[in-house]
C-alpha cells in the first residue's frame, strides 16, 4: 500500500518535472514578477523558484525553475529561447533555457529500489587509479573555474 503511494507521488513529481523549465544566466536584478510577465506570452506560470548558486560570486547570474501549466508551454519556451534572444524588462537577455531534471528539485520524493551510487575504493581495488585521476581532475577543474571567475569579474570592474 505504501509502495503504491510512493509510486503515485513519483509519477506526479515526474509530470511536474516535465512541465518545468530551467532558466539559467538570469540577471541578478530579475525578480519573480519580471519572469512571470515575460513568460506570460507562452502560457500560465504555476510557480517560480530561484535556485541558489553555491559556486561563484553572488554577482553571477541567477537560475530559476519555472513550472508551467502544461508540457507544451514548457517546450515552446525552450525552443523559442534557444532560437531568439529573450526579452525581460524590455531588454534582450542572453539566457539559457532547458528542460528541468529530477536532481534540480529539493522536494524530490525518494525513488524506490534505487541502489547507492557511491562507495569507498581501497588501494588494492582495480578502479583505484581511475578514481584518483578523477579526484585530481575535479581539483583541477575547481581551480580553473575559480581563476576564470576571478578574471571575469576583474575585467568587469
Amino acid at each position: 500500500m505504501e509502495e503504491l503511494k510512493s509510486d503515485a507521488k513519483l509519477a506526479e513529481f515526474k509530470k511536474k518535472v516535465e512541465r518545468t523549465v530551467c532558466l539559467d544566466h538570469l540577471s541578478p536584478l530579475v525578480n519573480e514578477s519580471a519572469i512571470r510577465s515575460a513568460l506570460g506570452q507562452f502560457g500560465s506560470v504555476k510557480s517560480i523558484r530561484f535556485v541558489p548558486k553555491y559556486l561563484g560570486p553572488l554577482q553571477s547570474g541567477k537560475c530559476a525553475l519555472v513550472e508551467m501549466k502544461d508540457i507544451k508551454q514548457a517546450r515552446d519556451i525552450i525552443t523559442t529561447v534557444s532560437k531568439h534572444h529573450f526579452m525581460i524588462c524590455g531588454m534582450p537577455r542572453p539566457i539559457i533555457a532547458h528542460a528541468a531534471k529530477i536532481g534540480m528539485f529539493e522536494d524530490c520524493p525518494k525513488i524506490p529500489r534505487q541502489a547507492p551510487l557511491c562507495h569507498w575504493v581501497e588501494r588494492g581495488h582495480p578502479d583505484f587509479k581511475k578514481a584518483r585521476k578523477l579526484k585530481l581532475l575535479t581539483k583541477t577543474h575547481r581551480a580553473e573555474d575559480a581563476f576564470l571567475l576571478k578574471e571575469t569579474f576583474f575585467h568587469l570592474k
